[in-house]
């Protein structure tokens, strides 16, 4: 680190053109300096030399104008407002209690959610995940209008046997603008409806009615066969929600690290706690 930060010294020195005890002063402003000392630690670590000069020079300027608002705020704010000490002392207990909590937990953490786990907090908690949207498990393509094939694909993707199925994959991957099919993964409606322009102003009847769709517009043919659906507010599946609730118990994992590591900390440091104002 010491060799980045050399060029930043050497510039220091040469730009100052002051005594040995200011030399360290990177700036000036009415009676505030701003001192090398307060800069080097901010300096991003792995910067190169050339950066590391950039980094100063932009601080310092952006420390100049920042500092003639101050003594601007200082000479025409009322006390009250210019008493910043205790809440700037809040800003930092907060940060750093933050910063620890993290750091604990992020050592104690186990991330490792079992199936048996996931599906026990959805049984659990199924009121919790009822859908906000319409979700589907689709096979879509979207052709040029006058692509070549069009009428093979449309006996491909309404077959059920696996050689249509890997010959649809096969033409759509050389010829397809977009080509959709996983019958595991669910999806959003309204995603589907960016790549294939549906045009319906109830979504439900839709898909309670519709299989499989062929359409065209000016530029684009399009096909669509939906696998299955969920409307909105109904269940949503396990499938569906499991990065959900495996972020839900790593969660819960965490703040139950973080209570325990407060109450033990609290109950170990008795004998150097003094509160005055307990009833």
């Amino acid at each position: 680190m010491l060799r980045f930060l050399l060029p930043v010294f050497v510039f220091v020195a040469c730009s100052s053109g002051k005594g040995e005890k200011e030399e360290n002063v990177l700036a000036t402003v009415y009676d505030k300096n701003l001192t090398l000392d307060k800069v080097l630690p901010l300096i991003p670590e792995g910067i190169n030399p050339e950066d590391s000069v950039a980094f100063v020079k932009g601080f310092v300027e952006s420390w100049i104008r920042d500092m003639v608002i101050v003594h601007q705020a200082e000479k025409t704010l009322p006390e009250e407002t210019l008493n910043v000490e205790a809440r700037l002392e809040n800003y930092r207990r907060s940060l750093l209690v933050y910063a620890y909590e993290q750091e604990y937990a992020r050592q104690k953490l186990d991330t490792i959610v079992s199936d048996e786990e996931i599906e026990a907090h959805y049984e659990a908690n199924k009121d919790d995940f009822r859908l906000a949207d319409y979700i589907v498990k689709v096979l879509f393509v979207k052709l040029v209008r006058d692509q070549p094939g069009k009428a093979n694909v449309a006996k491909w993707y309404k077959s059920t046997q696996q050689k249509d199925l890997m010959e649809l994959e096969k033409f759509c991957v050389e010829n397809a603008v977009s080509f959709y099919n996983d019958s595991e993964s669910w999806i959003y409606l309204s995603d589907l409806m960016q790549e294939i322009p549906i045009r319906t102003d109830d979504r439900a009847t839709f898909l309670k009615s519709t299989q499989k769709l062929e359409f065209e517009d000016e530029e684009f043919a399009y096909f669509l066969l939906i696998h299955d659906y969920r409307l909105k507010d109904a269940l949503s599946p396990l499938s569906f929600e499991r990065e959900n609730i495996k972020s839900r118990i790593l969660n819960a994992r965490t703040n139950e690290i973080v209570r325990k590591m407060r109450t033990d900390l609290l109950n170990s440091s008795q004998s150097q706690i003094r509160n005055y104002v307990e009833n």
